[in-house]
């Protein structure tokens, strides 16, 4: 993995919080999609872990990075911005729609991938403290790649999108 990846950082975390990272990029077309960056774990007692972010697409400046953190049924959103020497916290979030949904009966929440099929949306599951993962597929009357994520019965979801400017 160390190999392919060329940037990484630590942070340290109590073990009731789960936090997933993304780096904002800003594609061609003024768009903007969300890397999710890989991780490994680190034991450091029975009240924390140190967590290894790998960020494959490091920009050589700046790169604009967006915290996920569950902790119980509670959710953070947090964005910072990582350059040579450190990690700072962004008070702006732009770009970025953050909405919970609550559903009754199952329910299949489709979307669009954009350019080269960057992920640009995200669905956290609150009860089980993890990001979803979509099942793909091309629709030949769109001529597109789309995504569809299958929420179940009676939980609470987080949908992170709309990050392409207006």
């Amino acid at each position: 993995m160390a190999n392919e990846l060329n940037r990484t950082f630590s942070i340290t975390f109590k073990n009731d919080l789960q936090s997933f990272a993304y780096n904002i990029q800003k594609l061609d077309d003024g768009k903007f999609a969300l890397e999710r960056l890989e991780t490994e774990d680190e034991v450091l007692n029975d009240k924390s872990y140190k967590r290894k972010f790998y960020l494959k697409n490091s920009l050589q400046q700046k790169n604009d990075l967006l915290f996920v953190s569950l902790k119980n049924k509670k959710i953070s959103i947090n964005r910072y911005i990582l350059d040579d020497k450190s990690l700072k916290i962004q008070k702006n979030i732009s770009n970025v729609s953050c909405n919970v949904i609550s559903t009754k009966k199952e329910y299949e929440f489709k979307f669009d991938f954009g350019n080269a099929a960057e992920k640009t949306i995200s669905i956290f599951d609150i009860n089980k403290k993890q990001d979803m993962v979509p099942a793909l597929f091309y629709n030949n009357y769109k001529k597109k790649v789309q995504g569809k994520f299958k929420l179940n019965g009676n939980e609470k979801y987080i949908i992170l999108k709309d990050l392409n400017k207006k």
